[in-house]
């Protein structure tokens, strides 16, 4: 929405799951998840769901996937700044390119259609990933490569995540805040840790001490070295891996 420069005052969807809990019928009306109507309320836009097999309107909504599919199955991508370059370029070509039906390139009609867009809000949408976790043994939950430490009386129990772009919340099942950590990058290997976690286990103080110590000498426990698998092979059939 902010490359367009505003919002549309509404979006037309198939039944996507994450937008759609119950898909519209002739008799009832889709039911929308609430995260999706948190989204659309920030934004000021409705959401129309289309008809099942109707393809009058879901031929809009699929017909863009076909150009994405295209552009991925036809490419191979070093990393992901090489795969963003791309992806730019593609998307320059495609807006460049005469429609069929209007007569006019995607970038033009856009200039036309923007004064009717709705303004974008001052803040961006804050939105925050659901998750659930059982807490282990050693008083942990892992989220997309990383642990957090949660109080020492939930190990064993489900916890609730609500993961941000920035932090990661932990509640308990009734909604009880019980800590929150900065978010690792994804597959880091890191452990965040609050000391207090652990207050009043019996050796707790004693571990924690050494923790500290295995740390300041680079040999924490909780981070796995990352190895390239050429590394495994060796291990497991000799110089040279598999012949």
């Amino acid at each position: 929405m902010n490359e367009v420069g505003g919002v549309p005052h509404e979006l037309l969807f198939d039944n996507l799951k994450p937008v759609v809990v119950k898909p519209r019928s002739c008799d009832e009306e889709a039911v929308i998840s609430p995260e999706w109507l948190s989204f659309c309320a920030h934004y000021g836009t409705a959401t129309r769901v289309c008809f099942p097999y109707r393809a009058q309107t879901k031929g809009k909504v699929e017909r863009p996937i076909g150009a994405v599919k295209t552009f991925l199955y036809a490419h191979t991508f070093l990393d992901l700044g090489h795969l963003e370059e791309e992806l730019a370029r593609q998307d320059r070509a495609y807006n460049e390119r005469v429609h069929a039906t209007t007569g006019m390139t995607p970038a033009e009609r856009l200039l036309l259609e923007r004064d009717f867009l709705l303004p974008l809000p001052e803040r961006p949408f804050a939105y925050a990933l659901k998750l659930e976790r059982v807490v282990s043994r050693d008083c942990f939950i892992s989220s997309r490569g990383n642990r957090y430490s949660v109080p020492h009386a939930f190990a064993g129990r489900k916890v609730c995540l609500s993961v941000t772009p920035t932090e990661v919340h932990i509640l308990s099942p009734q909604g009880a805040l019980l800590s929150t950590f900065p978010r690792g990058a994804k597959g880091g290997g890191e452990s965040r840790i609050d000391p207090e976690h652990w207050a009043g286990l019996p050796g707790a103080e004693e571990a924690l001490r050494n923790l500290r110590r295995l740390e300041e000498m680079g040999l924490s426990p909780f981070r796995v070295e990352k190895r390239d698998l050429s590394t495994c092979e060796e291990a497991a059939y000799g110089p040279g891996g598999r012949s």
